[in-house]
């Protein structure tokens, strides 16, 4: 999901460092992923389209060498893997579109699933309702605020923040090497200023606290920060966005809004057995093909 001005700007901060006129300052890149997944991600504020980075002028000089890589590592079910190159690929075939209509049906501790929806909107929607289910006192946690709310809004981190004890939550920042931006736990109590969060890390339990944060926004034109924002860096996490998830293993596919091309893809590919996976409201017209230099991309290697 790298654009090609991002990894442009990397290679030009590596050859000011290295003091050298090549590409990446004549430093050996290996660069791994797929771009039948999510594409890039836009930035307007940074001047970002969200192009492909094998569009970079110098991307073929560079990057000579390429493998395409076929074992997959996450699954071993030949029809979860079929569908999920489908999918990526936008051409999905009849017999994919039965199994993904087979996969609408109740999962066993189905409780326990991680809802992935493709927008934010239906995320807040679900993780809101989910709380209210959960017995206890909430604790609302408010930001304290600098900035125009269009440049606010852009936060991961809520302005307002409602927890529970026993709720779940995920990390929007890394705290450290350990407690990273992804990672999920359950709040086991709730402070004034901070939280107690049980993480579960290589099968160990571990809790630690989590106390606010600072978030801002730099616009590079005015060369100035132009939204902060201080929070706990977290927020619920039964449902979360498509593209902030990893590899589950019970996870329910709301295929609304997946619009975006090898978006369904992903979110399938996302869980690690069909045992564990549900799909809700897909439809056959649902699927969007990549632009066509990305299928160009692959058949030139």
């Amino acid at each position: 999901m790298i654009s090609a001005k991002v990894l442009n700007q990397v290679q030009l901060l590596c050859k000011h460092v290295r003091n050298s006129s090549s590409t990446f300052g004549n430093i050996q890149v290996v660069i791994v992923g797929d771009f039948f997944q999510l594409p890039p991600v836009s930035n307007e504020l940074l001047g970002d389209r969200g192009n492909f980075y094998f569009a970079l002028p110098w991307f073929e000089h560079f990057f000579p060498h390429k493998l395409n890589l076929h074992v997959i590592h996450r699954q071993d079910d030949p029809i979860v893997i079929k569908c999920t190159n489908e999918l990526e690929k936008g051409n999905p075939s009849d017999g994919t579109v039965l199994f993904l209509n087979s996969l609408d049906r109740p999962i066993q501790d189905e409780e326990t699933s991680i809802h992935l929806f493709a927008r934010n909107l239906e995320v807040d929607l679900f993780n809101y309702n989910k709380v209210q289910t959960i017995d206890g006192m909430l604790k609302v946690y408010t930001a304290v605020d600098e900035g125009a709310h269009p440049y606010l809004n852009k936060f991961l981190a809520p302005k307002k923040l409602g927890l529970k004890v026993g709720c779940r939550v995920m990390l929007v920042k890394n705290v450290n090497d350990v407690l990273v931006n992804d990672l999920r736990g359950t709040v086991v109590e709730l402070n004034n200023e901070s939280v107690d969060i049980e993480f579960v890390l290589e099968k160990k339990h571990i809790t630690c606290n989590i106390s606010a944060t600072i978030f801002t926004i730099f616009d590079p034109v005015d060369k100035a920060v132009v939204a902060k924002r201080v929070q706990l860096p977290l927020k619920l996490a039964y449902g979360i966005t498509i593209h902030k998830s990893q590899g589950l293993e019970k996870v329910t596919v709301n295929c609304e809004h997946c619009f975006q091309p090898g978006q369904l893809g992903v979110a399938v590919g996302r869980a690690m057995s069909v045992d564990g996976l549900k799909v809700v409201n897909f439809t056959k017209y649902l699927w969007k093909k990549h632009p066509a230099n990305v299928f160009k991309f692959y058949d030139s290697i």
